[in-house]
């Protein structure tokens, strides 16, 4: 016997020790199993040193053509070229480095799956047996069968952190450090010197980006675009009076930014994140020259970032999105300066004015009502970025004086005359004077208020500001029992007032109903916990996290949330295709998602409270019962759903959001539900 080049004799001996007792242990274990045995080929190759060792081969049949038997327990005839080969051979063959290896297969494609890709101590007869009975005996380990199964269930959640909507990966600016910006922890000199001045010097140097715009056609494309689909769910621009001009070229660009996502080509919209990007960057640089400037070129700019605002609520980019939670704030200033909070519609008392007056009057109640919905986007964008970070809003002090926009109808008029008609029809309360009676506490009063004359709008920012307020009240530690309770009637006062007088079949491009089912929810749930025990913030979720969510998925108020959840996914699954769907809707149904997969990971089959608990007023108002739906949401029987339907559920509703209209977001937060589809 010959030790291989750089090999020693006493390792070779090691070697073949540590392969007998490899042979013996599998010998022992074939030996216990009962039903036809196998030649052991556990000799062919052994982990070591390197060296391999082709050791016994297959027993082979007396017949000329070997027969081998498939996984299906079908007998097929083997192919001669195949004929006492071996494995183990030919992997030393491509590891010794004694002739080139041979990196095929050895079999054509239409042939039958090779055994040596197989452990060859596999009982393939034994395999075609109904339950596999002859392999072991049923008692022998079944407890740990199951027990692994009971663990796959509930098995943790894989990590979402880093696939989070809001997670940003961390970036290290090389050059930052490599030019020694950083001073070293070591140094002991407490002075700066002319290399380290001059890393400042160029570090502070602004680096100029030309902006790559799209051609004139483009521009144009994007603006119609946006008019004819954007404009609908988030309409703060006066269309028939809109006119492209020097002093509001930012505000086109914007417009440009989210008209580019309906173009159809992937290349549009990565154009119209460049044009964000840039238009962020262009008024931050250049906001305090415009702030001292006329009103009509302030006005431009503000609705510019409130536009590009949206884009980043939408575009699904963590980078987008800190920007917009980090510039909310400038916007809600540059506001403030211009006095907009305070705007309102002044009276009048004549109707029947000249032609002339008649245009400028209908040009000066645009620009008034431009200001009043610039308000109510800038609360819509606040309780968006409180809903989604958790954190107090900024307008909080004027929350109960909201301007009233416009009816839609009188909004969307293109001409001074159908205006004047539109305005005779809905009445003075779109142009009134309008008093606003501030509540105590967080109520929203709006007895006050005519159902027929609110804009849809003004409904929406008002059910926004309400669930900011619900965040807000947790927040403080103020959400008890008779707060939440009167919170719940500020929400029956609004469906009353704002959704009851409005027929089912009229359009909701807002979706409001949507937002208010979604409000209840977020009264009754802590979304904030339900993302930490889905894995938002990593895979260790603390045992007072699930002890909290534990304790509410067997509470009367997740009955009542899922209650709300089973009527969002009927109103969700019948979302026409044409029409955007409204900023929030992308949300709401990945919060549904969340909502529903805690309520089913969390609960016990003993989680059945009585049927008297399940009466709602909600329900009672709405003329639904509570008990059927639950029992529609468990897969129509008593107990919770099985892991089948609860994946189910969750795959359904992601591929909803894959589907959903443009917003990138809506895709982010389905590659987060299908990261939670192995239960």
């Amino acid at each position: 016997m010959f030790a291989p080049a750089g090999m020693s004799v006493q390792s070779i001996t090691a070697h073949a020790s540590k392969r007998d007792q490899h042979t013996r242990l599998v010998n022992a274990y074939t030996s216990a199993v009962p039903g036809p045995q196998i030649s052991s080929h556990a000799n062919a190759m052994y982990p070591g040193d390197g060296v391999f060792d082709p050791g016994p081969t297959r027993v082979q049949n007396s017949s000329p053509s070997p027969v081998a038997t498939n996984v299906l327990g079908e007998r097929n005839q083997q192919s001669p070229e195949r004929n006492g080969s071996d494995p183990a051979t030919q992997r030393s063959d491509l590891n010794t480095g004694n002739q080139p290896a041979d990196l095929s297969l050895g079999f054509a494609p239409g042939d039958e799956l090779p055994l040596w890709l197989m452990d060859c101590a596999v009982d393939w007869n034994n395999l075609s047996s109904p339950y596999g009975t002859d392999l072991m005996p049923l008692g022998y380990g079944w407890s740990n069968v199951m027990s692994e199964n009971i663990a796959t269930v509930n098995a943790p959640t894989p990590d979402l952190e880093r696939i989070w909507f809001t997670h940003m990966d961390e970036q290290t600016d090389s050059q930052f450090l490599s030019e020694g910006m950083t001073p070293d922890r070591n140094q002991t000199r407490a002075d700066v010197d002319e290399n380290f001045r001059q890393t400042l010097h160029t570090r502070l140097q602004r680096i100029a980006v030309e902006p790559d715009l799209p051609s004139s056609d483009f521009l144009n494309l994007s603006i119609r675009s946006y008019f004819a689909c954007f404009h609908p769910v988030f309409p703060v621009i006066h269309a028939p009076t809109f006119r492209p001009s020097k002093t509001n070229a930012l505000l086109l660009l914007s417009i440009c930014s989210i008209g580019s996502l309906f173009t159809g080509s992937t290349k549009g919209a990565i154009q119209g994140a460049s044009i964000f990007e840039w238009l962020n960057k262009a008024i931050l640089a250049t906001w305090e020259r415009l702030m001292a400037r006329s009103t009509e070129e302030v006005i431009p700019m503000v609705q510019a970032a409130l536009i590009g605002q949206t884009f980043g609520l939408l575009s699904g980019d963590p980078k987008h999105l800190a920007t917009v939670e980090a510039f909310h704030g400038c916007v809600i200033s540059w506001a403030r300066r211009r006095n907009m909070f305070q705007i309102r519609h002044e009276c009048q008392t004549e109707m029947d004015l000249p032609a002339i007056d008649l245009d400028a009057k209908w040009r000066e109640w645009a620009k008034r009502e431009e200001l009043i919905r610039i308000v109510l986007g800038l609360h819509i964008h606040d309780a968006e970025l409180a809903n989604i970070f958790y954190h107090e809003p900024f307008l909080r002090q004027s929350r109960n004086q909201l301007p009233q926009a416009a009816d839609d109808d009188v909004f969307m008029t293109s001409k001074p005359q159908e205006w004047l008609i539109s305005l005779k029809r809905c009445g003075r309360s779109a142009i009134a004077p309008q008093h606003m009676t501030e509540a105590t506490g967080s109520t929203i009063d709006i007895a006050h208020v005519n159902a027929k004359s609110l804009s849809s709008f003004t409904a929406y920012a008002r059910l926004e500001c309400l669930s900011a307020t619900v965040i807000e009240t947790r927040l403080a530690g103020n959400l008890d029992l008779p707060t939440q309770q009167s919170l719940v009637e500020d929400l029956l006062r609004l469906h009353q007032q704002i959704l009851s007088p409005r027929s089912t079949k009229d359009p909701d491009p807002l979706g409001i109903n949507i937002l208010w089912h979604l409000s209840f929810i977020s009264l009754l749930t802590d979304f904030d916990l339900l993302e930490q025990a889905v894995g938002r913030d990593g895979t260790q979720i603390s045992t007072q996290v699930q002890a909290r969510v534990t304790s509410w998925a067997a509470s009367v108020e997740a009955k009542r949330s899922i209650f709300h959840v089973q009527l969002i996914r009927k109103k969700i699954e019948v979302l026409p295709l044409g029409p955007e769907p409204g900023v929030h809707i992308p949300r709401a149904i990945f919060l549904v998602a969340i909502c529903w997969y805690c309520a089913y990971r969390y609960s016990n089959d003993g989680d059945n409270p009585s049927l008297t608990s399940l009466i709602f007023p909600e329900a009672t108002l709405l003329g639904v019962n509570p008990s059927t739906l639950l029992f529609e949401a468990n897969g129509y029987k008593y107990g919770r759903p099985t892991p089948m339907e609860a994946n189910e559920v969750i795959c359904r509703i992601a591929d909803l959001l894959r589907r959903l209209g443009h917003w990138e977001i809506a895709r982010k937060f389905a590659s987060i539900l299908e990261a939670l589809r192995t239960f």
